[in-house]
């Protein structure tokens, strides 16, 4: 080529121009050299482009779901082990967890800020005579819901919980949750008829698993609250086992 001279013994070229496509490069540069820049230089810039894509994506969608409050669908949804324990002691643990409803067509999230425990031993339990088409859900596995219609007016929802090892049946009843996020008229709902009011719940949502993390209803581990927090007293509303302090409340 006109311009150009090759040293073929040490493999290196020179050019007496420096306009494209002609340059003149460093002593030593053999001539293969820079064509494996031209292969693998692309190469490295669009490896380097999708990581860099992929690390945006998902930057992107964990800012998403803590904007729209829904960091809760990165956490874990309570254990099934948590419910086969004593009801009473799950009725308190349950206290802070968060619960997410998706009934409606945007989800509902919520903290749980008040319960009861009812058991089968216990003659305000709806399973103290015994299993009936009406309370055989209490007698079901731990974890799942178990719904029921007060003085044909209220349904109350209650979650399924008991030491299977000691007792047929037991249940919590949520009294309260205070919402997060969602579209309800009041942030803090109290009473368990207004809280299934509130939630869209009804008798068809007997025997929902709530341990699930795709379930309509679920309920998500949290950070245990502080004894201080918490208040125990009796049972409130009730003409038998009133005097059982199974009632418990906390100030979110």
């Amino acid at each position: 080529m006109e311009g150009m001279k090759s040293d073929v013994s040490t493999h290196r070229y020179y050019c007496s121009s420096y306009s494209w496509p002609y340059y003149r490069p460093l002593a030593g540069y053999r001539a293969t050299d820079h064509r494996l820049v031209f292969i693998f230089f692309p190469l490295a810039i669009g490896f380097r482009s999708l990581i860099l894509l992929l690390s945006e994506i998902l930057s992107y969608s964990i800012r998403h779901l803590i904007t729209n409050n829904q960091s809760v669908i990165l956490m874990k949804p309570l254990p099934r082990s948590f419910y086969n324990r004593d009801t009473a002691i799950v009725a308190k643990e349950l206290l802070g967890k968060t619960f997410v409803c998706r009934l409606a067509d945007k989800p509902i999230y919520g903290r749980i800020v008040e319960t009861e425990a009812y058991q089968s031993d216990d003659e305000a339990c709806h399973a103290h005579k015994g299993k009936s088409a009406r309370n055989q859900a209490l007698f079901g596995p731990v974890g799942h819901t178990y719904v029921y219609l007060c003085y044909g007016i209220h349904f109350c929802m209650n979650i399924v919980a008991r030491n299977t090892d000691k007792l047929p049946a037991g249940g919590v009843l949520i009294r309260g949750i205070a919402v997060s996020e969602g579209q309800v008229e009041l942030r803090r709902i109290d009473g368990p008829g207004r809280t299934a009011k509130a939630l869209s719940i009804t008798i068809d949502h007997i025997g929902i698993d709530v341990t699930r993390g795709s379930s309509e209803l679920v309920v998500y581990e949290e950070e245990p609250l502080a004894e201080t927090d918490i208040i125990v007293t009796k049972r409130i509303g009730l003409s038998k086992g009133a005097n059982k302090p199974w009632r418990f409340l906390c100030t979110l």
